[in-house]
């Protein structure tokens, strides 16, 4: 949950947010039965009515939300769960320590306890003039600006907006958003020209009277405050934006803000962007503010964002697919620097758009749009690109949409980062998650493009293939993982995860690795004959990339001996370990000597990996292997024999045990 800032006061804890799924028939007794971050939605079908708690991270990481069905807070003929207050704090232990055993804005419908339910979004748009002196910046912030009001922002929501540089003014106070006129009418407001200086904390404070003079509250209110930044007094006015309630989404211009303007979002639940040269990033992150209306079937969905440096008189070519899961309200838009280009657009059974049905708008920002009537179609959309001047320009395609049905969710993708602020070296981890409603999308190609302020690029391609999966208990009731999985056409799907900041890093050039390779979490041991198999994933050179040197193994038949002082525990010959690429399984087979090996005997084991630079994982998760020998047939009744027979089946099962 974005928005929620839970705090431990007096023994308990405040600010809790709650969110109820839209298609949950309302009933009073569903506020009385919850008290944490959760969504109440209909069962997913991989766990039926079983609580869980959405974790991906590592151990110690805090969770994304709770999820609990109708059924299970409505009905008492639940009685395998026990008390739902035990449940409770069981799943509160998941989400708030990241405990293992799993905010998301996907179903962002929000009840707090503090405020009063609310149908509508609020927004104020707060746009500093100064920080567009620039003209180019100015024709980009508007570009981007009005794709939001017109295409990205839902209807029925209240929508206002502020400009300002040393002095501000509310250009428009909230107005609902009813229609296209309603629309034409904001955007007109939109700043054409700029001035010197820059107050946020005026900008901020005009927002919060755009909302009061609205008979509005700016509880639960958000401000998507676009800045240069560059303004050493943000600190004056941090309290007043606490207090206020409001949530402000901040979108940095340019590498100069002041750090306290990552504050504002940090305190007040919002997500923050850093918008460098072209008008993508800033269109990325006014499409990752999406619809908080609490239907997902709302959301603007983009597929389609580039940016194209295109040399005079050649054409550019692209696709984009479209799938079964959307296709409502789609625009098509394309921006340039100087000159508006030639355009061909057609769809999957052939039907052609030109130039002339993209309408250029009037407030001569350099873009033109093409909805396409309906519903589009299903398949692959083919568009080319003509500029028509001598000398190249920088043209942008951008694609939304929204879903094809209310009672079908669309695939959608959404991205995070670990931290918003890390000391080098440590390490920063990218997260995605893809899925249709609560169904998860699988064997997908995901990649993740990082820039950094001064525009270099890092392309990483981020897996779903298990490795280091931890195993779990199967859930209740149980369910096969092709009923549990969304099935789908091609898609594609753009998401911002938001920016991030690193202190301490070295400049640019070759440096020594200071990161070792990841700690292996999937260790599994078992006993075969006299000789112990162990499997596990490999890990990288450096995290999970490249692959390691060497590996250490270490065996123990004490637990905590290995736990406390791996160092000291007998190693295990591994010459013949040739590690693999990273996200390999690895197979290792060794008779665990000088030790006694009898009916019975347990051991302990853990692996550490060693990279080229002699740097060292952490030590790997213990693994039990235990040796039994069941008794002959013949010297047993039958009871006895089928008692032994399960008794195999259970030992004959890999154990993982974790260190945390």
């Amino acid at each position: 949950m974005k928005s929620s800032k839970v705090n431990l006061i007096n023994n308990g804890y405040e600010g809790i947010v709650i969110a109820i799924n839209p298609s949950v028939p309302e009933d009073e007794k569903l506020i009385q039965n919850i008290k944490a971050d959760v969504i109440v939605a209909n069962p997913y079908l991989k766990y039926g009515d079983d609580p869980y708690t959405l974790q991906y991270g590592r151990c110690g990481e805090k969770g994304q939300y709770i999820h609990f069905t109708p059924n299970f807070l409505l009905t008492n003929n639940l009685p395998i769960y026990g008390s739902r207050g035990r449940v409770f704090v069981h799943e509160w232990a998941h989400l708030r320590w990241g405990i293992f055993d799993e905010n998301n804005g996907d179903q962002p419908f929000y009840i707090s306890r503090r405020n009063t339910i609310e149908a509508t979004r609020k927004l104020s748009l707060s746009l500093d003039k100064f920080s567009l002196i620039n003209e180019d910046r100015l024709f980009r912030m508007n570009q981007a600006a009005e794709l939001f009001l017109i295409q990205i922002i839902e209807k029925g929501s209240f929508v206002g907006m502020v400009t300002f540089d040393s002095v501000a003014e509310i250009r428009n106070h909230l107005t609902k958003i009813t229609d296209d006129n309603v629309y034409k009418n904001i955007t007109a407001n939109l700043p054409q020209e700029a001035d010197g200086g820059t107050s946020i904390c005026r900008g901020l404070k005009a927002g919060f009277q755009a909302i009061i003079q609205s008979n509005q509250s700016t509880s639960g209110s958000e401000i998507i405050l676009l800045t240069v930044g560059e303004d050493n007094e943000i600190h004056l006015c941090i309290e007043e934006v606490k207090q206020s309630g409001v949530i402000v989404h901040t979108i940095a211009l340019g590498p100069s803000a002041a750090k306290e303007l990552e504050t504002l979002s940090d305190i007040t639940g919002g997500h923050r962007f850093y918008a460098n040269k072209d008008i993508n990033g800033l269109t990325n992150a006014f499409s990752r503010i999406s619809s908080r209306s609490g239907s997902i079937t709302q959301q603007t969905v983009q597929l389609e964002s580039k940016a194209l440096a295109i040399t005079g008189k050649k054409w550019v070519n692209g696709t984009v697919p479209v799938d079964s899961t959307i296709g409502n309200d789609t625009f098509f838009v394309v921006t340039w620097t100087i000159k508006k280009p030639e355009v061909l657009l057609q769809d999957p059974k052939g039907k052609k758009y030109k130039t002339s049905d993209f309408k250029e708008d009037k407030l001569n920002i350099r873009s033109a749009r093409l909805r396409i009537p309906g519903i589009a179609e299903t398949g692959t959309w083919t568009y080319s690109l003509l500029n028509n001047l001598a000398s190249s320009q920088m043209l942008t395609v951008t694609v939304t949409t929204r879903a094809r049905s209310p009672t079908t969710p669309p695939v959608t993708a959404t991205a995070h980062m670990s931290q918003h602020t890390a000391h080098y070296p440590s390490p920063v981890i990218v997260y995605a998650q893809v899925s249709q409603g609560f169904l998860p999308v699988l064997g997908i190609s995901v990649i993740a493009f990082i820039e950094t302020e001064d525009g270099h690029q890092v392309t990483l391609e981020l897996w779903d293939n298990g490795a280091g999966k931890i195993i779990l208990n199967p859930p209740r009731p149980e369910v096969k993982d092709d009923l549990a999985t969304a099935k789908i056409e091609d898609f594609s799907r753009l998401t911002s995860g938001g920016s991030f900041t690193v202190s301490g890093a070295p400049p640019p050039g070759n440096h020594p690795s200071v990161l070792p390779p990841n700690k292996i979490i999937d260790l599994e041991a078992k006993f075969k004959e006299d000789h112990i198999q162990l499997s596990w994933t490999a890990p990288g050179n450096v995290l999970d990339k490249g692959k390691a040197n060497s590996y250490i193994i270490r065996i123990s038949k004490s637990f905590l001996d290995l736990q406390e002082d791996f160092d000291n525990a007998t190693l295990v010959n591994t010459s013949s370990v040739k590690p693999k690429e990273a996200g390999s399984v690895e197979n290792f087979e060794f008779k665990p000597e000088p030790f006694r090996i009898e009916n019975g005997t347990n051991f302990y084991i853990a692996v550490q990996a060693i990279n080229e630079a002699n740097l060292t994982s952490e030590v790997s998760n213990i693994a039990q292997a235990i040796k039994f020998i069941p008794m002959p047939e013949d010297s047993v009744p039958a009871l006895g024999t089928k008692i032994s027979a399960i008794s195999l089946a259970i030992f004959g099962l890999a154990m993982i045990l974790s260190i945390f």
